[in-house]
């Protein structure tokens, strides 16, 4: 009616509680204007009715939610309903119809191309598609507590532009005008009203802040997990399971009761938003060609309080978790099992791996089922068991407690050759089979020859300003 769009005409209530079905009173009081002006009391009757006699709001819920810029291919086209649908508020689930998109749908960097803003939005089961609950109808959405634009603005079934994504029934990509988010989240909350998933009577009524991402600088949509409140135990699941994108941002949050196990079984992205707590056990396992990254360089932290055990022989794992339990690499790629993060103990299984450390490992178990492994270390490791039997020995090559050396086993003799180190290594020890015993040095006390005859276990240990760092090497085939 002539009133300015910008300003606050309309709030939305939420009860502290859900109502029961019945008659409730709303009662406005003391509100006032910019200028001081206060209305008088009013009063509204409200009637809580389920629908249909069956639930409302149950376990039907969405599990992520994003928003980009987003270029397509052909700069010239428009975004309206032409070609689209007949109706102008119903939005299209027939992808041959999306003639105007391109696989090339992708959030724009530099927002030179820019065509349209995007929300993504992942539900947990398939959606209605075709009533008036239909998660396509545009009347089913505020954004910011207003209609989306009528101009400009489309829905369509699926995630644009993401293969095997564009045609699920459980997700949706609303097409905005260019500029409608302004590059912010902050100020952006969008209102799901009356939506209906495709099988049954779950309605979902819900109200959201949409996170604008700047992950669009390589292009590789990133999705997070929904979440006001904290983030549970179903949502993290269900998130690893059904949200098909490269990297995940979980909301932070405790998820698991202890005992949980939890599962990944493609290679994803597993990043915080918050603090996370995995409360209990996270299994990888997949065969996906790729790299898995556990946890933001510089982030708030994910804490693993049980283990963590992997098992993706084409990928590359990095941790920058912190694991209370055990890590065990059961079979990663030859490219690595890479720690950034907080290991009490690391168990490797993987017969042909290597290991690189940056981070802090209090144990090292290397099984009698390796044959082939490089253990760099730039960080902190504590004692380092070795129980292979490998014919030329184990080589590691890293810094521990800020020494770095390296060991090479010539014939029966192990060399271990510390680099000029300023005088900070001391008191380094050895023993073979638990017997002290002195070994030639040379090279200024740089390098030291162990005879390995008749030996199953060799033990070194040394102190970097009262640190002592303890490697225990195995059988070397004598």
């Amino acid at each position: 009616d002539g009133e300015d769009a910008n300003r606050d005409f309309a709030m939305i209530v939420e009860p502290t509680k859900t109502l029961a079905d019945g008659t409730w009173k709303l009662v406005v009081r003391e509100l006032s204007d910019d200028v001081g002006n206060t209305m008088s009391t009013a009063t509204t009757t409200l009637t809580i009715e389920t629908k249909d006699g069956g639930p409302v709001n149950t376990d039907l819920a969405v599990l992520a939610i994003d928003a980009h810029h987003a270029v397509i291919d052909d700069p010239n086209a428009a975004f309206d309903n032409t070609g689209i649908t007949d109706d102008p508020d119903v939005g299209t689930d027939d992808p041959t119809k999306r003639d105007w998109m391109s696989e090339d749908f992708n959030a724009d960097a530099d927002n030179t191309n820019d065509a349209a803003d995007i929300i993504h939005i992942i539900f947990n089961e398939d959606m209605d598609l075709v009533s008036d609950n239909s998660v396509l109808r545009k009347a089913n959405y505020r954004l910011n507590g207003e209609a989306l634009p009528n101009e400009g603005t489309n829905i369509v079934r699926g995630i644009v532009g993401e293969d095997g994504l564009e045609t699920v029934k459980n997700a949706v990509t609303i097409i905005l005008p260019d500029g409608t988010l302004d590059e912010k989240d902050e100020d952006h909350m969008i209102t799901l009203i009356n939506l209906k998933n495709a099988d049954e009577d779950d309605m979902l009524n819900e109200r959201l802040q949409i996170p604008y991402d700047s992950h669009s600088t390589d292009n590789d949509p990133v999705m997070h997990i929904y979440s006001l409140a904290a983030v549970t135990t179903d949502s993290f699941q269900a998130t690893l399971d059904e949200v098909q994108f490269e990297t995940l941002k979980i909301a932070a949050g405790t998820a698991g009761d202890g005992t949980t196990q939890f599962n990944l079984t493609r290679v994803a992205d597993i990043f915080e938003q918050g603090a996370l707590n995995i409360d209990g056990d996270l299994v990888i396992e997949t065969t996906q060609t790729g790299t898995i990254e556990i946890g933001t360089d510089g982030g708030a932290g994910i804490t693993i309080t049980g283990d963590l055990t992997v098992n993706a022989p084409n990928a590359t794992v990095i941790n920058r978790a912190t694991v209370n339990g055990t890590a065990t690499i059961t079979d990663v790629s030859n490219n690595t099992f890479e720690n950034e993060g907080t290991i009490t103990k690391l168990v490797v299984d993987d017969a042909k791996t290597s290991v690189k450390n940056s981070g802090t490992i209090g144990e090292v178990v290397i099984n009698s089922t390796v044959n082939d492994i490089t253990f760099e270390n730039e960080g902190t490791i504590g004692n380092v068991t070795d129980n292979t039997s490998i014919t030329g020995g184990v080589t590691v090559t890293g810094t521990g407690s800020s020494v770095s050396y390296e060991t090479e086993v010539n014939g029966n003799n192990l060399v271990v050759t510390f680099t000029d180190d300023n005088n900070k290594r001391s008191d380094v020890e050895f023993s073979k089979d638990g017997a002290a015993f002195a070994p030639a040095t040379a090279v200024n006390g740089l390098e030291y020859t162990v005879d390995l005859t008749g030996a199953t276990k060799v033990d070194m240990k040394y102190t970097v300003d009262g640190s002592v760092t303890s490697v225990v090497y195995g059988v070397y085939g004598n």
